[in-house]
């Protein structure tokens, strides 16, 4: 794959000892797409404007939108009105996009899917079958797939049968509820998994 600008959205978290709202990103999340030669542009969650993600998009070359990990849907208005701009974005433009945890969690709400709770899936790991493949993953989420709607595929399911990876039908949208960015190293089927998708192959 040539080298891509990939645009990736931030946890917001307010300090309150300085006043501040701040907007993050995991530095292993950077870590790992510079493992695929590729550059991670953050998108500001004061971003609300459909034309301004236009521009900004243009000016930066993204060739790819990645809807990063951390935290809860609920957790922060000002990123989930950002990630759906981000998902309309992308269909429209045809520009892949990939949910990691929360970000495939926004996938599913997007299509008119629901979420549900989910005990005994955070900081532990789990087996799974991912495209009849046996895998081993981590596992940081408190919410899981409740209804996954029709439009999307299940291209992974944990021991307990939980969804733990989708993909549009038509779309390039990709889901994983797994942390690629928190393995320690970085794991051959994830940095394989995103390059290919990135680079448009079929999942």
């Amino acid at each position: 794959v040539d080298k891509m600008n990939i645009a990736g959205t931030q946890l917001e978290y307010f300090r309150e000892d300085r006043n501040q709202l701040l907007d993050c990103l995991d530095k292993r999340l950077n870590l790992f797409f510079q493992n695929l030669e590729n550059s991670i542009y953050p998108i500001p969650n004061s971003c609300s404007e459909a034309m301004a993600f236009k521009q900004w998009f243009e000016n930066a070359k993204i060739g790819a939108i990645v809807l990063s990990g951390g935290g809860n849907i609920s957790e922060s208005i000002n990123r989930h009105h950002v990630e759906c701009l981000l998902i309309k974005h992308a269909i429209d433009y045809s520009i892949p996009l990939i949910g990691i945890c929360r970000g495939m969690q926004a996938i599913i709400l997007h299509f008119g899917g629901s979420l549900k709770p989910k005990t005994g899936h955070v900081r532990t790991r789990h087996k799974m079958l991912f495209k009849n493949r046996e895998i081993e993953v981590n596992s940081f989420h408190d919410f899981c797939v409740g209804n996954c709607p029709t439009e999307l595929n299940v291209l992974a399911r944990s021991e307990d049968g939980t969804i733990e990876s989708i993909c549009h039908k038509k779309h390039k949208i990709l889901g994983v509820m797994w942390h690629p960015e928190r393995e320690e190293p970085f794991q051959a089927h994830d940095l394989k998994l995103f390059n290919s998708f990135i680079s448009g192959e079929k999942l």
